[in-house]
């Protein structure tokens, strides 16, 4: 079974179709880059495997089943317009964003777990090569670094499927290979 299946899938607009005919499987593991110009519905189609978009026709599958439309931790995303909490150091807004999946009712953790977590952020942000970056706040990084920011708030809930839109488009010149840890 594929993790994420699509059969005849389309999605319109009113009278504009943006997407048709769309049939593809992608197995675990697998990396799948789309390209297309600019407008042609990439982001449509990253927003409907998020859930945030259904198709008008056809179906979208996760392992087998109809995909869930409430976005969930399975699936991180890392908009072109990434978004970093402001008035959170670089460290805090990883922090932060695995609070949010693992206390959704008082969005913080306390003690060893809370400890440990900032240890999984601390590993992320060498990963993305901002641990030098920890203390710092988001208006005192470079557009790619905020970028990168985004990309480890997302990775730290560990999802199976990591949708990435213009992943690249702001990152420093030189930066050229990021590891997960």
């Amino acid at each position: 079974m594929s993790l994420i299946e699509l059969r005849q899938m389309w999605k319109s607009y009113g009278d504009q179709v943006v997407l048709e005919r769309l049939n593809a499987r992608v197995e675990e593991g697998e990396f799948i880059t789309l390209v297309g110009a600019s407008g042609c519905g990439k982001t449509t189609f990253l927003n409907m495997l998020l859930g945030t978009e259904a198709p008008s026709r056809g179906h979208l599958l996760l392992d087998g089943q109809p995909l869930p439309a409430e976005p969930d931790n399975q699936r991180g995303i890392v908009f072109q317009r990434y978004s970093v909490f402001p008035h959170l150091s670089v460290l805090q807004n990883v922090v932060v964003a695995r609070e949010f999946e693992l206390s959704r009712f008082l969005v913080r953790l306390w003690g060893r777990r809370r400890r440990q977590i900032e240890g999984e952020a601390r590993e992320l942000l060498d990963a993305v090569g901002l641990a030098q970056a920890a203390d710092k706040y988001p208006h005192e990084l470079s557009g790619g670094m905020q970028q990168r920011l985004a990309l480890a708030q997302s990775l730290i809930n560990k999802p199976r499927i990591l949708l990435l839109d213009e992943p690249f488009g702001a990152l420093d010149p030189g930066i050229q290979v990021i590891q997960a840890p």
